[in-house]
């Protein structure tokens, strides 16, 4: 391995620079962003699970797919939608965490323990 694979990189931050006070604290423009879209998914992906048919069918496939496939509800296309916006939050959490993470293998490593524990946690109301 030569040295310049082994050395970290790191992206320019959004308005590298720009300091906001948000109730006496001082964050960066990066960070406001991060948390803003973080919030405006949140309230998107709520929205569309317990509001449009394809949400309703989505979660009723997790509960009971053969069920669901009696009620009309289509689970394969269901999962491929699921897969698709999980590859996209993905991909757009990758672009907004790149400039404050170095791009090297451990702390990428540690994000990833890190996202796997919270994806059990998350699944444990599942085996009740």
């Amino acid at each position: 391995m030569d040295l310049e694979s082994q050395i970290g990189r790191s992206d320019q931050a959004f308005f590298q620079g720009s300091v906001i006070d948000v109730l006496g604290v001082r964050v960066s423009a990066q960070e406001v962003i991060c948390m803003a879209v973080a919030v405006a998914l949140a309230i998107g992906l709520r929205l569309f699970l317990y509001r449009s048919r394809v949400g309703i069918a989505m979660r009723a496939s997790v509960d009971n797919r053969s069920l669901a496939r009696l009620n009309g509800a289509r689970p394969d296309r269901g999962s491929m939608m699921a897969w698709a916006i999980g590859v996209a939050l993905a991909a757009l959490s990758g672009i907004l965490i790149a400039p404050t993470l170095s791009l090297s293998a451990l702390p990428l490593t540690l994000l990833i323990v890190n996202a796997y524990a919270a994806a059990i946690f998350g699944d444990c109301g599942a085996f009740r």
